[in-house]
């Protein structure tokens, strides 16, 4: 068996789930062939050609949504050339419409036919986006166990609740320090009520350590934030993560309602029903 995984084209915390996934299956397999598809390595090619060409002729070649079209046409070709059994696509939510037509296509005249399976990682806070794209997959596994009922109310589709998990080999209490510990310790995307949070919070006294990318923060609101003292624009490799979690006395989790529509509008999510938590507190309780 041939198992191909796709990874979501975000950097930070699907990537590692990206990563994780893929070292297991190779782990798990043994004598199926299992390989990685990098989108976002793909995407960084096609945008470092384009600011290169730009430099060079001051011919503006595309845009970024363009460099992401060419990388998903780099995708359909990998399938059809490489042949594989089963296609996995970790998150899925980044990827144009045209592409999953393009895959869908080709699944359709491909022999033997391969089994395209999507792993959401996003529910339920894109639930709109990802009603828009579940469609073109024969098994999705949803990271969010309230939703699986939403996708497949009446138990017909192929649609399964998979929680996060973590990696034995980064996420250890092996190597825990006290000597130089946080007393609180947060890494992650800073989403407006995460950083609404940090802004109200008595930090005095606390030697705390709150760190991720302040992209989605308004100013006023990010400087607040940053008056405290805490708060660093930085964002870490999950090895690195991991490490402050084992030397931090504490380790706090923001829950998030920040979403998008499919037209990339901002939208506040309800997740009051919402069951199944992110990733990092299982690596946090791991570690």
């Amino acid at each position: 068996m041939k198992i191909m995984v796709v990874a979501p084209g975000s950097i930070y915390s699907t990537y590692d789930t990206y990563t994780y996934c893929l070292d297991a299956l190779k782990r798990v397999n043994g004598d199926a062939e299992t390989n990685g598809f990098d989108f976002h390595n793909i995407i960084r090619y096609h945008t470092s050609a384009r600011e290169k060409i730009f430099e060079d002729t001051k011919i503006q070649f595309g845009s970024e949504v363009t460099d992401i079209i060419r990388s998903g046409r780099e995708l359909v070709s990998e399938i059809f050339f490489t042949v594989p059994d089963f296609v996995l696509v970790i998150d899925g939510s980044k990827f144009p419409p045209m592409i999953y037509h393009s895959i869908k296509r080709l699944q359709a005249i491909m022999k033997p036919k391969f089994i395209l399976a999507c792993h959401i990682t996003e529910s339920p806070y894109i639930d709109e986006v990802i009603d828009n794209y579940i469609k073109y997959f024969d098994v999705v596994f949803c990271n969010e166990k309230t939703d699986v009922a939403r996708q497949d109310p009446t138990d017909s589709k192929h649609v399964y609740y998979l929680p996060h998990s973590y990696s034995r080999d980064v996420h250890t209490p092996i190597g825990r320090k006290s000597d130089d510990a946080h007393d609180v310790f947060f890494c992650g995307t800073i989403y407006p009520e995460r950083a609404k949070i940090i802004s109200e919070t008595n930090w005095s006294g606390i030697d705390a350590k709150i760190c991720g990318t302040w992209a989605l923060v308004e100013e006023g609101l990010e400087k607040t934030c940053f008056d405290h003292g805490v708060c660093f624009d930085e964002v870490m490799p999950n090895s690195e993560v991991a490490k402050n979690y084992r030397s931090s006395k504490i380790v706090i989790n923001f829950g998030r309602t920040y979403g998008w529509t499919p037209d990339y509008e901002e939208r506040i999510t309800d997740i009051t029903n919402s069951y199944s938590v992110g990733p990092r507190v299982i690596e946090a309780i791991a570690c």
